[in-house]
């Protein structure tokens, strides 16, 4: 049974629950309060700016092949490791192919020149897992994906 004093007790409990579950909302959920923002790095793939933020990419097999690379532009971060995988026209999956530099395997190099003699007119490649260390705090950042289309031309 309900008294006045438990009624009064319940009351203080909501008045602090409420806030307590707001800041556990905030803070654990993928907000621009809980992580930097992705938009804010700048990176080169194959020697040309990327679009800052996730996004789609085109390319041609001749920039993919002369400047294999992918690199950070911003000072403030260090590139750690990101996956290549390859979805050529007509071919089968080929990846993940994990690098650990800049400049990409000769694993993933050969597989661009094979893929611009075979595959004909687009392969997709995935640029998966890209991570990036921060310099000042050296907390690991998560930048997301792109899908590069190399083309011909």
């Amino acid at each position: 049974m309900l008294t006045v004093r438990s009624g009064k007790v319940a009351k203080n409990k909501m008045v602090v629950i409420i806030p307590i579950a707001l800041v556990c909302i905030l803070c654990f959920s993928k907000s621009a309060f809980s992580q930097e923002g992705k938009s804010k790095i700048d990176m080169s793939l194959f020697g040309s700016a990327v679009p800052k933020g996730i996004g789609r990419v085109h390319r041609t097999y001749d920039e993919a092949s002369a400047t294999p690379m992918l690199v950070c532009n911003d000072t403030g971060y260090t590139l750690v490791t990101y996956s290549i995988s390859f979805l050529p026209k007509g071919n089968e999956f080929y990846g993940p192919l994990k690098q650990e530099t800049t400049k990409m395997t000769d694993k993933a190099v050969d597989a661009i020149k094979k893929y611009k003699n075979t595959a004909g007119d687009t392969t997709r490649m995935f640029v998966d897992d890209i991570k990036l260390r921060n310099n000042k705090t050296g907390a690991i950042v998560s930048v997301g994906s792109w899908l590069c289309d190399l083309t011909i031309k």
